[in-house]
């Protein structure tokens, strides 16, 4: 008998800041609670599912330590959990974390891969994560990334040898 494995996971991306004006700023505040702003309206979250919208399927955390070169991913044979590996065709992107640790020598970049690009930030477009900073991505509503393909599978991975860069991507079907 044959199980389907089924995932679930979410996304929380949250700054929740609060600012108390002075006097002088806010001069009708005739108290500290009238002159307190509250900053959360940009936060956003999901869940991914094999029933949510954009679905979630599949996720891969994948620890590079970079070599003299880039490092290329393939998303046609993605590193997976408990030493497997994970076809991802027909899925793409609807959330991720991307981590340089801060013992890093520099900036990471991940980037379209140069064969067959998998544009996981859009098409030609790359992103550096600093030693130390931990981005994140999601998407709250359908996904628009292409979907993993031949002609679309792999990610480049540059930066100084003997750096580390942690990806987790969840990924889901496409519509």
């Amino acid at each position: 008998m044959t199980t389907t494995d089924t995932i679930s996971a979410s996304l929380l991306l949250q700054i929740t800041g609060k600012e108390t004006l002075g006097t002088d700023d806010h001069p009708g505040g005739s108290s500290t609670n009238d002159r307190t702003l509250a900053h959360n309206a940009f936060n956003a979250s999901a869940t991914f599912s094999a029933t949510s919208t954009p679905t979630g399927q599949r996720i891969v955390e994948i620890e590079i330590t970079l070599g003299a070169g880039t490092t290329t991913i393939d998303l046609t044979s993605a590193p997976k959990s408990a030493g497997r590996t994970e076809d991802l065709t027909g899925f793409k992107a609807v959330a991720g974390l991307l981590t340089a640790p801060r013992t890093n020598s520099g900036d990471v970049t991940v980037a379209p891969g140069a064969s067959n690009p998998y544009p996981l930030f859009g098409t030609g477009n790359s992103v550096a994560v600093p030693a130390g900073r931990t981005m994140a991505f999601g998407d709250t509503e359908q996904a628009n990334l292409a979907a993993v393909s031949s002609s679309a599978k792999t990610i480049d991975v540059s930066g100084t040898s003997g750096d580390i860069l942690r990806l987790m991507l969840v990924m889901g079907e496409s519509a």
